[in-house]
């Protein structure tokens, strides 16, 4: 569906008709398509929203440099215009950043944390800029079953990535990475499930350790040998845990 949502010509999918509201926000590089093969195995049973984010798929960039409270506040006037009540928010990478601002504006009833931002790195934008596209590259072109794309994407990409980013997005992208949420994560009152990869690179998994110790009703789902998209690396898992997480 498309609509103007905070004055952005936004992009937004719903998908099922019955059940409790999820609400997934992709990381950074990506849109709502890097949780299709999650939410073809639900939806039958819930009903989902999963926006694409300012700045990725088919929602324009924000006029201003977004901050975490920027996009908390994109999120939260288009659950209000949706009239989605007490979501349960998925939140990968970026994602998990902006639903930890967006919990302190907006009643939300579980939060799913898979490989989060949130604690500040000690890394360089070029640095992060040039990790994401990589990942969110190679997980929607392995998607399509695009392998030899990806051997292609690999060999000719660089710090080109970092070139091609717009300078407002990198700007977005130097302001998020700066912000450090973990006196939010205290304040956090809801359950909190952290599924996390512990070879993850990007987001390391020292931060979910730090995250779980902060975040009062926490609990951390660790995949084996899974990266940043740990929630595909392990599809069956994570969506047995969502399911219970759900019943809980």
């Amino acid at each position: 569906m498309e609509d103007i949502i905070a004055g952005i010509k936004s992009n937004y999918h719903i998908f099922g008709q019955d059940g409790n509201w999820l609400v997934f926000l992709h990381g950074w590089g990506t849109d709502h398509k890097s949780f299709m093969p999650v939410i073809e195995k639900i939806r039958s049973r819930y009903r989902i929203l999963a926006p694409d984010l300012p700045g990725f798929g088919g929602t324009s960039e924000p006029e201003d440099v977004y901050g975490a409270d920027d996009y908390a506040l994109y999120v939260k006037e288009l659950l209000d215009k949706l009239d989605i009540k007490d979501p349960v928010v998925i939140a990968h990478s970026n994602g998990g950043r902006i639903a930890i601002a967006l919990s302190e504006i907006y009643g939300i009833k579980k939060m799913i944390l898979v490989d989060s931002t949130g604690i500040k790195p000690g890394r360089s934008l070029k640095y992060y800029l040039k990790v994401y596209s990589y990942k969110a590259a190679k997980y929607i072109l392995l998607l399509f079953g695009r392998r030899d794309l990806l051997e292609k994407y690999k060999s000719s990409k660089g710090s080109e990535d970092y070139k091609k980013a717009s300078d407002k997005m990198r700007a977005v992208m130097s302001r998020l990475i700066n912000e450090d949420m973990r006196e939010r994560m205290v304040k956090l009152d809801m359950p909190v499930l952290l599924f996390w990869g512990d070879k993850d690179t990007a987001t390391p998994y020292t931060d979910a350790v730090k995250m779980n110790a902060l975040i009062k009703d926490s609990g951390i789902v660790t995949v084996k040998n899974g990266g940043h998209y740990s929630y595909l690396d392990d599809m069956g898992l994570f969506i047995k845990v969502l399911d219970k997480f759900m019943e809980e």
